[in-house]
């Protein structure tokens, strides 16, 4: 209809984002569809200007939530601090913010490469490997091309 305007590419961006893969949604592509509303939210400023314009924190907090849902906490973080810094009184974006510290809390720190307080199990490769059991292979074997094995 208008692909140069701003509100129409954030809409179907919005659109790819919450419609299932299965019915033709696609989160990578709402993600560059995200990208180019956002250009298209700066070039849309007054001459002159360098407040943003309505349109702008949404669709950073829609790149956010995107990145969240792709499994990319770090950008999803950025995005959100973006979307915050334009405006700051978004309960929507605090929300966003919450969810993400919420999920961040409820994963269980890794322990460092090497060996697990208190057992005889260690991590190579990120792999768990317990040196008294037999060593399972069948991922590495897998991404080298070679057959599936146990060896012992």
């Amino acid at each position: 209809l208008a692909p140069d305007n701003p509100w129409v590419v954030f809409q179907d961006a919005v659109n790819d984002f919450f419609t299932p893969t299965m019915f033709g949604g696609d989160k990578e592509r709402a993600l560059d569809k995200l990208r180019r509303a956002e250009q298209l939210f700066v070039a849309s400023r007054p001459a002159g200007s360098h407040g943003p314009v309505f349109g702008e924190s949404e669709t950073w907090l829609y790149i956010g939530r995107v990145r969240l849902a792709l499994g990319q906490k770090s950008e999803a973080r950025m995005a959100l601090d973006k979307a915050r810094a334009l405006a700051p009184a978004s309960a929507d974006v605090r929300d966003e913010i919450r969810k993400l510290r919420l999920i961040d809390a409820a994963e269980p720190a890794l322990p460092p490469p090497g060996v697990y307080p208190g057992s005889s199990v260690g991590v190579r490769a990120g792999l768990v490997v317990d040196p008294l059991a037999p060593r399972v292979d069948v991922a590495l074997d897998a991404a080298r091309g070679i057959g599936c094995g146990v060896r012992g």
